[in-house]
């Protein structure tokens, strides 16, 4: 697959990750929902500073947005976790810590 395939896939799935429909995400971006459906399908990309941006939102990693953390070995089940613990509220992630025993 390739970065621009990884990459429209990850759109959208980020974004639904986020609980965004593609109305409400181009509303946050100051962009048109038609132009969001195009980058997903893979029509045309968004640019450097509109990529950082939408990372921004979806809370996301530009590597996770491209799909070049191909270095790391995380499985899409563990990526899943660290989405859900992203956007979690300060109280949910302290009470993940504790339970993981990890700092404070």
């Amino acid at each position: 697959m390739t970065i621009r395939e990884q990459l429209s896939m990850n759109l959208a799935r980020f974004r639904v990750s986020a609980g965004l429909s593609q109305k409400t995400a181009a509303e946050k971006l100051n962009t048109k929902p038609t132009t969001i459906s195009s980058w997903e399908r893979g029509v045309s990309q968004p640019s450097a500073d509109m990529l950082v941006k939408i990372a921004m939102l979806y809370r996301v990693t530009l590597s996770d947005l491209c799909g070049a953390d191909y270095d790391q070995k995380i499985t899409p089940e563990e990526k899943d976790i660290i989405m859900a613990y992203r956007q979690s509220s300060d109280d949910i992630k302290n009470a993940v810590r504790a339970v993981l025993r990890i700092g404070g």
